[in-house]
């Protein structure tokens, strides 16, 4: 019984969240806050492009590549419906890399925040298994996961969850239940209780950071900064 309050407890507060980032970026929408155009899209290709991620979980052919490459290769057919580019603004190394840490840093004590929540409802559920590896694995395993971690997710993720997944849902709904439905998509994908909550929140920052810079540049680097952190503190801080 102990353990179904905890799991409902969590469920409440998932479920506050919500509802509080559903609201908040109409209000950032009136303000002119968001830069990203919309694609001329129907309601398939947002289940088109969720089937395909299904399809590569389950086949292990690449859960976020498959979709994108279909993407890319749609993009290039049917470029009528998907005129509008990735990019909206053009930034400096510079500039992308202080607008990632800026926004990194002011995001931080939320994402931890969330974390403590999580750690503290959820202490028996299992951690992802990349986080076992990192705690007890080989130097070697442990170098691959960090790369994977530090480099080729944040790239990848990125690309289908916020350039693409994120601006069909934006296409066919408006921006609040975009970025709900991505959020969750995007925790979801991970398949773990425990970091569902913390991938949630993340997935909404990274979409405002995509939305109010016009560049994916900045998202990328700033979840590279999530995950680097998270690879020490595992590593070395026993998180």
């Amino acid at each position: 019984m102990e353990n179904a309050n905890w799991v409902i407890s969590t469920q409440n507060l998932l479920l506050l969240i919500g509802v509080v980032l559903w609201h908040l970026p109409k209000k950032d929408r009136a303000g002119a806050t968001f830069k990203l155009p919309l694609w001329k899209l129907k309601w398939w290709d947002g289940a088109f492009y969720l089937l395909l991620l299904a399809l590569g979980m389950a086949t292990n052919l690449g859960s976020v590549l498959l979709p994108c490459i279909a993407f890319f290769v749609f993009r290039e057919i049917y470029q009528a419906k998907y005129d509008a580019p990735l990019n909206t603004r053009t930034m400096s190394i510079g500039a992308i890399g202080q607008s990632a840490v800026v926004n990194f840093l002011c995001h931080w004590p939320i994402l931890f925040l969330v974390y403590w929540i999580s750690s503290t409802l959820l202490y028996n559920a299992e951690p992802q298994k990349s986080i076992e590896v990192l705690r007890s694995g080989s130097w070697e395993k442990q170098f691959e996961i960090a790369l994977l971690a530090l480099l080729i997710a944040p790239v990848t993720e990125e690309l289908f969850f916020r350039a693409i997944l994120y601006r069909v849902f934006k296409s066919l709904l408006s921006a609040g239940p975009a970025m709900v439905l991505t959020s969750f998509a995007f925790a979801a994908v991970h398949q773990n209780l425990f970091a569902f909550a913390p991938l949630f929140t993340l997935s909404f920052f990274l979409i405002l950071v995509y939305e109010r810079t016009g560049n994916l540049a900045v998202p990328i680097l700033y979840h590279a900064l999530f995950n680097s952190l998270t690879v020490i503190f595992v590593i070395w801080g026993n998180a």
